[in-house]
């Protein structure tokens, strides 16, 4: 699950959500000293709430966010941390032998579609033997399929576009920090 707070507290003056994978996570790293910690225990008045997962690209990061957008006003600010493997992993539709949400570009629209929690997944959930058979068979397909980043890099546009839209009417800054621009070209702007 998610390491730390799951809200802010009430009256601090400036709050930050941090969003990504392994890197806003602190994989490797004990939670008293991954930078969200660091910084709010320099500074007071800062407080995070940081929805980091390791494995998550930028769609299931957004998503495990939205529920807290509600909760930020003028002044707060939203952290997205991406690498450029999250460009081919919101191409995907499994996690780790899971199904996932995933968002796909129709048109002039992103559609977002659910998992789909089938027997398979209610086989692995009961049974090692049927868990690590999925993940065997998994990894030799996925291996097997060549998934070019560049193919994410419009859908990752759009769904930071539009999440940039809707924190932007609220007063929020979003900050997207994140290695890989030439998936991007030398223009991109939210």
């Amino acid at each position: 699950g998610f390491r730390g707070q799951r809200r802010w507290p009430v009256g601090n003056r400036h709050r930050f959500l941090v969003l990504g994978d392994s890197f806003s996570f602190g994989e490797g790293v004990d939670a008293d000293h991954r930078f969200d910690t660091r910084i709010a225990s320099w500074s007071a008045g800062y407080s995070f709430v940081n929805r980091g997962m390791s494995g998550y690209g930028t769609d299931q990061a957004i998503l495990a966010g939205e529920p807290l957008f509600d909760d930020l006003g003028r002044g707060d600010v939203v952290l997205l941390l991406t690498y450029a493997n999250d460009f081919r992993d919101i191409l995907q539709r499994r996690l780790n032998g899971r199904s996932k949400p995933y968002f796909e570009i129709s048109g002039s629209s992103i559609i977002l579609h659910p998992p789909v929690i089938g027997m398979a997944e209610r086989l692995r959930d009961r049974s090692y033997v049927f868990a690590l058979l999925g993940w065997v068979s998994e990894s030799l397909l996925r291996s097997n399929r060549f998934v070019d980043a560049r193919d994410g890099s419009e859908l990752y546009r759009r769904l930071i576009a539009n999440m940039a839209a809707t924190l932007r009417r609220k007063g929020v800054r979003l900050v997207v920090a994140f290695h890989g621009r030439r998936l991007l070209g030398p223009r991109f702007s939210y």
